[in-house]
């Protein structure tokens, strides 16, 4: 059977692999500490932020941001190193990983914060934890505890408070949420035709020029439907993507 294409374009991924035949692949803390050791090591050398992150027991959720079209050999690295380290720590021999790694192109902010209460929940649903931040080696609970790894210190949830963060994990995912996650793990061929689009000008959505905050409000809402990020917009306006949150929570 043929390979699938896999998209190596520069931009953010939803990451996946397992433990071959769904073992263990992180048997002590000491293993998921190693893991994301290797991982930000070989992060900073291809140029790679992770925006955050869950490690299960037989698997890893991540979600990276490539600047290069590098995802393969960075991840290929990555999950060769660990595996060594992985073989030789416990005397081991052949294959850690089931298969390639898996990844999806996230395109929009929405796939984005969808994934990160996907990630946050997957111990919950699991039954091996029972409250958000409590898990070893998630992203919340690294970020409660301090102990997030360098590769994470440009994650783009790090623009938003604390508070703010914890609040995108009140709401359970719905079906609007479920409908989302499916189509990111759709055919990515279709996805590719959005990357490669011409990017659309912000500046023709957004302007300097306005008369008082309710315009300016009025057209960062406007920015956010034709699918424009926070980030880009909050760039555009020298002003923090949590403000631009709050401006679109208020006229949503």
């Amino acid at each position: 059977m043929p390979r699938k294409v896999r998209i190596d374009n520069a931009g953010y991924y939803h990451i996946i692999n397992r433990g071959v035949e769904r073992r263990r692949i992180f048997l002590s803390k000491d293993d998921k500490d190693k893991f994301l050791s290797i991982m930000c090591e070989e992060f900073a050398f291809y140029k790679v932020t992770l925006h955050f992150y869950v490690l299960m027991d037989n698997h890893y959720h991540l979600l990276i941001e490539t600047t290069q079209k590098n995802l393969s050999d960075v991840m290929r690295q990555v999950n060769s190193k660990y595996a060594s380290y992985f073989n030789k720590k416990y005397n081991r021999v052949g294959h850690l990983w089931q298969d390639r790694f898996k990844s999806w192109v996230v395109i929009n902010e929405d796939y984005f914060f969808t994934l990160f209460k996907y990630f946050e929940l997957n111990p919950i649903e699991a039954k091996i934890s029972y409250e958000f931040g409590k898990y070893y080696r998630s992203f919340l609970y690294d970020l409660l505890n301090n102990k997030l790894p360098s590769c994470c210190k440009n994650s783009y949830l790090l623009q938003f408070k604390t508070k703010y963060i914890l609040s995108m994990l009140d709401i359970e995912l719905n079906e609007v949420d479920l409908a989302r996650l499916n189509s990111i793990k759709k055919d990515n061929r279709d996805l590719k035709k959005d990357l490669l689009q011409k990017p659309k000008d912000i500046t023709k959505v957004l302007s300097t020029e306005f008369t008082d905050k309710e315009s300016r409000n009025l057209m960062i809402v406007e920015a956010k439907k034709e699918g424009f990020t926070q980030k880009e917009i909050a760039s555009f306006y020298n002003i923090t993507p949590s403000l631009v949150s709050k401006i679109i929570k208020k006229y949503n």
